[in-house]
């Protein structure tokens, strides 16, 4: 089963490919597409919104 924050993470990802794609088409280039993606998807994993492990709840 996924999890919600696996679904969020997606979430993310697929958003970043389809503006990075959109962008790309419009520049026509894959390697704006490539850049806008890594670029996209490194800012959503240093601002928080992609965790890539399971952070510890302390209550």
């Amino acid at each position: 089963m996924s999890s919600a924050r696996n679904k969020l993470n997606a979430a993310y990802i697929h958003g970043s490919l389809m503006i990075a794609g959109l962008i790309g088409a419009i520049g026509g280039s894959w390697n704006v597409f490539i850049l806008v993606a890594a670029v996209l998807t490194a800012t959503s994993v240093l601002g928080g919104e992609i965790r890539l492990k399971q952070q510890n709840r302390h209550r």
